[in-house]
């Protein structure tokens, strides 16, 4: 499992997903807010510098910047190895780079600092195996799925997956480094993906083929594979309806629940389990197949291309 950037303070145990580019400081707009005295407005940068790794930098902090026994003269920035313990300003503000990896999503399990990070775009809880809650970005921001609906992820707020409780850490609105970090060559299939799906003439049984212009790879056949139907064939309608390619497609959730006759939670469901499925058969960005409009209460099937047999 892929580490991410996390700083712990030590004597709250008090963890923050870092992001590419941290500001350490007193001040409103900082990252990481620290309410003392002996800390600066803007007392240091904690930023991701790639094979590098990280690296601190002094603000000019009137009380100073400490990586282990050593303060950092004003601008310089030293690296941060893992475990590398960091001050800030006042002794109570040792803080700790307990996981050294690039900046991303993350849940740590509250009764053991167990760490999820994401697979395939999608942070799942309690595990890929078995997920109850799955949280992805989105064009809107973070966005939590569980079988109760879809709302916003909160940096910081616990949910509830696997009888556990998990924080979760979530970088800074905007800075989207994590999703180049996870991206390793090689590992997923390039877009465009193209779908073709192939239907039974009692529709009893469908069966999905997923390509980027090769040869074909067949999904393991599922229920949710229904899902994908029916929001292929809106967005197949829509487009000989002559509807612009953003507008194809969407169709209400309460109309979806009711052409497959199952209620909310469900739907969620198979929301969840067909991107873990695509995320899993190597499709890059997997997370965003499905696409949902939160305050319309809309989604869409929104694959480069696809195909009804």
């Amino acid at each position: 499992m892929r580490p991410v950037g996390i700083l712990l303070h030590r004597p709250s145990s008090v963890a923050l997903s870092l992001g590419a580019r941290t500001i350490v400081g007193r001040g409103p707009d900082c990252g990481v807010r620290i309410a003392d005295k002996q800390v600066s407005t803007a007392h240091a940068l904690v930023r991701y510098v790639g094979s590098a790794g990280w690296e601190v930098r002094d603000l000019g902090s009137r009380n100073g910047t400490w990586l282990g026994d050593r303060r950092l003269l004003a601008g310089e920035q030293l690296n941060v190895p893992a475990g590398g313990v960091l001050r800030f300003g006042s002794p109570t503000q040792e803080w700790v780079l307990a996981d050294a990896g690039a900046p991303g999503p993350a849940a740590l399990r509250v009764d053991d600092e167990a760490v999820r990070v994401p697979s395939g775009g999608l942070l799942l809880l309690p595990d890929a195996e078995e997920p109850e809650v799955a949280i992805s970005h989105e064009a809107e921001g973070w966005l939590l799925e569980a079988d109760t609906g879809a709302r916003p992820a909160v940096d910081g707020e616990t949910v509830v997956a696997g009888g556990a409780n998990w924080k979760v850490l979530l970088p800074p609105p905007g800075d989207d480094a994590f999703a180049s970090a996870t991206l390793r060559p090689g590992e997923r299939i390039a877009e465009p993906i193209h779908l073709r799906i192939a239907v039974s003439q009692d529709e009893e049984h469908v069966d999905v083929f997923l390509s980027t212009g090769g040869p074909e790879t067949q999904l393991r056949s599922r229920v949710h594979h229904l899902l994908l139907l029916l929001l292929a064939r809106e967005r197949l309608a829509d487009a000989e309806r002559g509807l612009p390619l953003p507008e194809q497609g969407w169709m209400y959730n309460d109309v979806a629940c009711s052409h497959l006759g199952i209620g909310s939670p469900a739907l969620n469901l198979h929301i969840l389990r067909l991107r873990q499925q695509l995320a899993e058969a190597g499709v890059d960005g997997a997370e965003q197949i499905i696409e949902r409009r939160r305050l319309s209460g809309q989604l869409r099937l929104s694959a480069a291309t696809v195909r009804i047999d």
